[in-house]
């Protein structure tokens, strides 16, 4: 025990003398000191504390090195002068501390429990448009959840709506006015409100409302003191012409701006601004073409291709004004010139020769072009130009023909000539025949010329800008274009790509010659595309239900134009997929199915049926 409290012995040392100590049965004496020592280490303290014996509690309780924690425990100790001497130990300061943050948290905990428990009160009561009482409290007490759930019912009545409209909450009056049955006189007392956001709510009306805004509102807020809310009037949808004509002679330049994107705003008011004052919005179909011709003619090259960079449906800008524009030295200008619904066709014209290329392109997409300069385009280098030709429906099918015709005859050329191209123009020619390929309007002998695939180029270089036979790509889009003849299909049937074939099974135009010869198809996907298109004929049908492959025969019994003879037929195949599906299929008699479940339907069932 000296060794153990002798400070020049390590520590490791002697609390392993301690331990010994601790452990030698009936040592009461020895268990004594250790419980009075100050020396002593905590987790042997923490050990003697459980001791049964009350007088070694007892000097424990009185060790002015105990820690707070074994006083703690201390203090609810069953013999009453273990619990006095924790309670005068010298730590009990620091007890004391510990036990009032125990208690301020537990009074924190208590009050926020409280608090949660009341507001879920209040969301209840809020819920409860039936009860007066209820909703009295949760416009005396409520928080503010609980009164924004009532300004929002439409089952409120409306006492409670109007004491919600006089809530100190300026957040409660803002969701109270948008409720549908808030009376006018309580909205127009609102648009006095002395908070700004809620007077710039009453204005806010979403795209689906179709309810009118009352006009006694819009004309107080005509004259709010705020710039803000006087804007809003502005450019409101509901607000009145005489409102509108009133805000024109308005202080603020912020509330003449919004009245020119107005499109209610009398057509004398937008060119009043535009002219005496420069205001003028370009996005407004109203806006008088003297003002938009007067704005281009101070603005800047950027500026300007900005000011006619998105036209809208019934633009008023001048025909004269596109007219000069189309000659202006900024190539961006000029892009937009060409772009515009308003530029007349001999400016197109015009702008077709124009040497950068994007303007080029737009005169070509442009639905005012005309069909003569159209064909010009045809023969454009640019692939995108070419595109645009075939895209445009003012474009002669004569010129889309040109257009199959220049790039088969393109093949043999020189590669010089074609790389030069290449590089010069960037896209891809096959763009522009997928586009005719589709269109109803192309010309049968350029669509056939595509189902032959004649385009062949002189060598078959693999690097070769112009690819030896005509892309897939390009047939597969032959395939959906409504004008095809018999003659056309018939080279189809036969063509070497597969999707092509199968493609087939939805032309409108297919003869039952057409439909058999593509039943007959070596590969398997065609002629299953074709048993399970509706439109086949019945002959092919039949003959597809004997088809070797087990997924034809199973796409001819879910098939619904399959007629029922050849169902009961498939109905006893020898796979039982092939009887699945034809059991499925809702034109087979319904005692068959039975048959079937039964494995009672044979072949002598199907020549009696």
């Amino acid at each position: 025990m000296a060794l153990a409290y002798n400070p020049q012995v390590p520590e490791a040392e002697r609390n392993e003398y301690l331990q010994q100590i601790f452990e030698i049965k009936g040592e009461q004496k020895i268990l004594e000191e250790l419980a009075k020592n100050p020396s002593t280490p905590t987790h042997l303290l923490q050990k003697l504390a459980q001791s049964s014996d009350n007088i070694i509690r007892h000097y424990i309780a009185k060790n002015p090195s105990t820690s707070v924690e074994i006083l703690i425990q201390l203090t609810e100790d069953p013999d009453q002068q273990v619990r006095e001497c924790a309670l005068k130990n010298p730590n009990v300061p620091y007890l004391e501390a510990h036990r009032q943050m125990q208690l301020g948290i537990y009074q924190f905990l208590l009050a926020q429990t409280e608090a949660e428990e009341t507001a879920n009160d209040h969301q209840l009561m809020a819920r409860r448009p039936d009860s007066s009482y209820a909703l009295a409290q949760v416009v005396q007490k409520g928080d503010q959840k609980a009164k924004l759930t009532a300004a929002c019912s439409n089952k409120t009545p409306i006492k409670v709506l109007e004491q919600l409209a006089k809530d100190a909450d300026e957040t409660v009056r803002q969701v109270v006015l948008q409720n549908a049955n808030l009376p006018l006189q309580i909205l127009l007392e609102l648009a006095r409100d002395k908070s700004l956001n809620v007077r710039s709510w009453l204005l806010y009306k979403s795209s689906h409302n179709k309810t009118l805004t009352p006009i006694q509102l819009l004309e107080i807020l005509a004259q709010d003191e705020s710039e803000q809310v006087r804007a809003k009037v502005a450019e409101h949808p509901d607000s009145s012409v005489e409102i509108l004509t009133r805000l024109a002679n308005d202080t603020s330049r912020e509330v003449k701006m919004k009245l020119t994107a107005n499109p209610n705003t009398p057509v004398t008011i937008l060119t009043r601004l535009g002219l005496e004052e420069n205001l003028v919005n370009q996005r407004n179909p109203n806006t008088p073409g003297i003002v938009l011709a007067q704005t281009v003619k101070s603005m800047s090259s950027k500026n300007l291709a900005d000011f006619i960079k998105h036209p809208v449906k019934g633009s008023q800008m001048p025909v004269e004004t596109l007219s000069q524009l189309a000659s202006h030295t900024d190539s961006s200008v000029r892009y937009r010139v060409a772009s515009h619904p308003n530029t007349p066709a001999t400016v197109l014209r015009q702008l077709a020769r124009d040497s950068y290329v994007a303007t080029v392109r737009a005169v070509a997409s442009n639905a005012n072009t005309f069909p003569e300069t159209l064909e010009v385009l045809a023969s454009h280098p640019d692939f995108t130009t070419r595109l645009e030709v075939v895209r445009n429906p003012n474009t002669p099918p004569r010129a889309l023909a040109e257009i199959v015709l220049s790039t088969q005859n393109s093949g043999k050329t020189p590669n010089q000539t074609v790389d030069m191209l290449k590089s010069a123009f960037p896209g891809d020619h096959n763009d522009v025949l997928r586009s005719i390929a589709g269109n109803p309007r192309t010309p049968i002998e350029a669509l056939e010329i595509l189902a032959r695939r004649e385009f062949i180029g002189a060598t078959p270089d693999p690097q070769s800008f112009i690819p030896p036979t005509t892309d897939d790509s390009i047939v597969r889009s032959l395939v959906y274009n409504p004008s095809l003849i018999p003659q056309l299909l018939s080279i189809l049937v036969q063509d070497s790509c597969v999707e092509v074939r199968v493609g087939l099974v939805r032309h409108p135009n297919l003869t039952e010659a057409l439909w058999l010869q593509l039943a007959e198809d070596a590969e398997i996907s065609v002629r299953e595309a074709v048993a399970a298109t509706i439109n086949s004929p019945v002959s092919v049908l039949e003959l597809l239900a004997r088809d070797e492959q087990v997924e034809v025969r199973t796409k001819v019994a879910t098939n619904r134009n399959t007629p029922i003879t050849v169902l009961q037929l498939l109905a006893g195949d020898e796979n039982s997929s092939v009887r699945t599906a034809a059991a499925s299929n809702s034109n087979l008699p319904e005692i068959i199915p039975l048959l079937l479940l039964r494995g009672e339907y044979n072949q002598e069932e199907k020549l009696k049926q």
